[in-house]
């Protein structure tokens, strides 16, 4: 959306070329000295106890395609309505991909955790989350489905551990989690950009993030 900090070439000094190999080279090059100078000044933890929580979450299933997906045995879950297993099925026309069976169940079940090791705190999250999520920074842009919608909780600002590390795709992959007030499925596009965005055709739905980011919050 190039609303993102212009990345520096440490060669030329001016900006690296989006979606180029030397783009990652400088990206990756950046991370390992970032890294280096973390292991030069680590820490020693002698007393390190362990603690983890995790928390189920229902969560809308909202993406058609996902629905489709689940009708066809693609995808192997089950889907639940008022906290039970839903096995209801039907059959919708679809101009994509003609008649097709679908799941009719309102939600999808899923958890977040929190790892405490000593000084560290681990959020594990179910998905790939936005980084806006995690540090900040959400941003209200031109075009967005949901342009008031409150912003969730950040994750990072809930943390009390002195190190704070986030994981990813942590026991389950429910998709993109994106923040309501960026989400996109209709025209105009967000940020004016000509094509649409990728992560809600790979997502649960709008309201996952406040979800997720509600109940890891609520363990933290």
């Amino acid at each position: 959306m190039d609303i993102e900090k212009p990345l520096i070439d440490p060669e030329t000094h001016v900006k690296v070329e989006h979606k180029t190999f030397r783009e990652m080279e400088v990206l990756g090059l950046r991370v390992a000295d970032i890294a280096l100078e973390a292991f030069e000044k680590g820490e020693e933890v002698k007393d390190a106890p362990i603690q983890v929580k995790f928390k189920k979450i229902f969560i809308p299933l909202r993406n058609r395609f996902f629905r489709i997906l689940a009708g066809t045995g693609v995808l192997k879950r089950p889907v639940y309505t008022r906290g039970e297993v839903d096995d209801r099925t039907e059959y919708l026309n679809t101009s994509e991909f003609g008649k097709v069976k679908i799941v009719l169940g309102e939600d999808v079940l899923s958890e977040v955790g929190a790892l405490n090791i000593g000084p560290v705190q681990v959020a594990l999250i179910p998905g790939e989350i936005y980084p806006e999520l995690v540090n900040g920074g959400i941003t209200r842009l031109p075009g967005a489905d949901f342009p008031e919608a409150p912003f969730e909780p950040i994750i990072r600002h809930n943390m009390r551990g002195k190190y704070k590390f986030i994981v990813g795709l942590a026991d389950d992959e429910i998709g993109y989690i994106i923040p309501m007030c960026e989400w996109d499925e209709n025209p105009p596009w967000l940020n004016n950009s000509p094509e649409p965005p990728y992560g809600e055709v790979n997502s649960l739905g709008y309201d996952t993030a406040r979800i997720v980011c509600e109940s890891i919050c609520s363990i933290l």
